[in-house]
């Protein structure tokens, strides 16, 4: 085997390890916990004649995170001016915990407080302060570092610049989106004299700007500008009453899709290399809503089919590639469903779920997935007895209209995001659906409003947590090989 082959092998082992992290443990209640978000200065003191003239934010997303949402590194620069005729003394406060959008409140998390955040008033560091506050914790009422506190000095009739760094954890409302938000607080600075005559913030990705990574970006109602890998709002005589809030594809899994292409590109002949390409897109192109159904959510839903079939053209009797196409089909058919607008049409998803089945009768993701559809469509598929029949090929059922009882989930997380740009993340093909999933048919009068599908628990999320470690001991083991290798060349 050549050098080139054994770097490869070893590439597509440390993918499989990734594909095979455990997930996350689920969040109680109906969204996980919120982390600290970004946000500007609070308000100063009533009868203040200290005006905030501008100020610029940017946010800047790293090439590699270890963090499962993404991160970004925050510096800010806030130019003051003190419209008195005697000095003022402010005690500067920044949120660091999780805030209500005015700042004024503190609530319980299970996200870290920001613990980086420093300060500088021409160029020297200002000493802080922690200030606390009380919040309803699991056990009991718990004293939690909410704001950083500033003491500072503003000269009458002088200007006061200050800087700000620190990092923030992105945010995703659904453990299973292949979504992230990052929000930065600007309506907690109501307070000081005047108006802001200028407010300018950016967003920095390490890669291009596309329609497929990025959902959305604005302050309030004001959109972002696109430049290249930039998005920028800028608002003259700002009034600080709205945020800003982007909405984009995670950074891991973005990277997973660039990083599968060259892949791809560079072994053509490789259906895994396809089938994790065809996992990284279906994964991006879902939202707590269901799948995306934006122009670049479209586009990525579609590289994901052509990806699996060219998976299965490679290897035809690979049922799980099969599977993970089959899952896309169905997941796609039942957010059809859920929209109400036309029927779904079952015929393609069921097709490939039958493939995966007479290549493999004890498939138990197809099995469970199967019966998930079974019970939202009854007349679909016919589970009585092994084999499973598939009606719905054969003949047009008759929907008979039912109510079934929320599921529990299996699972909650998709992804574990990797330091490296290799890492491809993907989906995990399991048929339970969460509480949220589309209700079934049902012959009543009476209108159903559905609401999204549910997305596939994690791969891995049945397998005996000692695997994991053994896995992990084969890509130390795997690594250390490659070096060894490296040096006796």
């Amino acid at each position: 085997m050549s050098q080139h082959n054994r770097y490869h092998c070893f590439f597509l082992i440390l993918l499989a390890a990734v594909l095979f992290i455990p997930p996350a443990p689920a969040f109680a209640g109906d969204e996980p916990p919120i982390p600290p978000f970004a946000a500007g200065p609070m308000g100063a003191p009533e009868g203040t004649r200290v005006q905030l003239i501008s100020e610029a934010f940017t946010l800047e997303v790293p090439r590699y995170s270890a963090q499962k949402y993404g991160e970004a590194r925050v510096s800010a620069a806030f130019h003051f001016f003190n419209h008195g005729t005697q000095a003022e003394k402010i005690n500067l406060r920044f949120p660091v915990g999780p805030v209500v959008y005015d700042g004024s409140t503190c609530f319980s998390s299970t996200y870290p407080t920001i613990s980086n955040l420093t300060v500088w008033v021409n160029n020297f560091i200002v000493p802080s302060r922690a200030v606390n506050a009380d919040v309803a914790g699991p056990t009991g009422q718990v004293s939690i570092p909410c704001w950083m506190e500033y003491p500072l000095s503003f000269p009458a009739g002088r200007d006061v610049i200050v800087t700000s760094s620190y990092s923030v954890l992105g945010y995703s409302p659904d453990p299973s989106s292949g979504t992230v938000e990052y929000n930065l607080i600007l309506s907690n600075e109501a307070g000081w004299y005047g108006e802001v005559e200028s407010a300018e913030v950016y967003f920095r990705l390490p890669y291009p700007v596309t329609r497929q990574n990025l959902l959305s970006c604005q302050v309030g109602d004001s959109p972002c500008q696109q430049n290249e890998e930039e998005l920028r709002w800028r608002q003259e005589r700002f009034e600080p009453q709205v945020n800003f809030s982007i909405d984009l594809t995670n950074p891991a899994i973005w990277w997973a899709i660039l990083n599968g292409k060259d892949r791809a590109a560079a072994y053509p002949r490789d259906s895994r290399v396809w089938g994790l390409l065809g996992q990284a897109y279906k994964q991006a192109a879902w939202t707590r809503r269901g799948f995306r159904t934006d122009p670049g959510g479209k586009e990525m839903i579609d590289l994901s089919v052509q990806a699996y079939r060219q998976a299965i053209s490679l290897q035809a009797r690979d049922a799980d590639q099969r599977f993970g196409l089959a899952e896309l089909l169905c997941w796609q058919s039942e957010s059809t469903l859920a929209a109400g607008d036309t029927p779904p049409n079952w015929s393609a998803c069921l097709q490939e779920l039958k493939g995966v089945i007479d290549l493999n009768p004890r498939h138990s993701q197809a099995l469970a997935l199967l019966a998930h559809l079974n019970e939202i469509s009854p007349g679909l598929v016919g589970l009585s007895t092994p084999p499973p029949v598939f009606l719905a090929l054969t003949i047009t059922p008759t929907p008979t209209l039912t109510t079934t009882p929320s599921v529990t989930p299996s699972g909650t997380a998709l992804l574990q995001p990797s330091p490296s740009p290799s890492a491809i993340l993907a989906p995990s093909p399991t048929a339970s659906p969460t509480a949220s999933a589309v209700p079934p048919l049902a012959e009543s009068p009476s209108p159903v409003t559905p609401t999204a599908p549910a997305p596939p628990a994690p791969l891995g999320a049945n397998l005996p947590p000692g695997l994991f470690t053994i896995l992990g001991l084969l890509l130390i083991l795997g690594a250390y090989a490659v070096s060894r290798m490296r040096i006796k060349k």
